[in-house]
């Protein structure tokens, strides 16, 4: 690791130590981790961004998660854009989308095309009728970089 990567790392980082009130110590064992200072590194381009995940299938979805529905969420921190999702925020739905999360920081972390070379379909957590269950959805999920 070079000293310029934790230089990097620890100046990205002081708006994070700033609003958690991080002691010196703590955020030196935050990036000691090398994903941290993989993130605090992209956290620009990263913050700037969103990750879609949109409804590409449906089958008696409860919750009302219709083809062409979105849940849209800030990048970094990946958090949910209510004003910009129209989709409902279904629990069986929400778990598989936010697993795809850390596959696409991990690829925007290491300059990689984050929707390239990796699934883009997250599947609810609810089976469908075949399998015991009622409905069914599909999300493909991607990222739109910011400005």
């Amino acid at each position: 690791m070079s000293t310029t990567d934790i230089d990097r790392a620890r100046e990205a980082a002081q708006p994070i130590k700033e609003m958690f009130g991080m002691s010196d110590a703590e955020l030196e064992e935050h990036i000691g981790y090398a994903f941290n200072r993989k993130l605090m590194a992209h956290a620009e381009e990263m913050g700037n961004a969103k990750i879609i995940a949109e409804v590409t299938e449906s089958t008696n979805c409860l919750a009302g998660c219709q083809v062409g529905k979105r849940l849209v969420f800030k990048c970094l921190p990946a958090v949910l854009l209510p004003e910009e999702s129209d989709c409902a925020l279904c629990s069986k739905a929400i778990g598989p989308v936010a697993d795809m999360v850390m596959a696409l920081w991990d690829r925007m972390t290491e300059d990689l095309d984050p929707t390239d070379g990796y699934a883009q379909f997250a599947h609810c957590l609810d089976q469908g009728v075949k399998y015991g269950g009622l409905g069914h959805v599909v999300f493909k999920v991607w990222v739109e970089k910011g400005e």
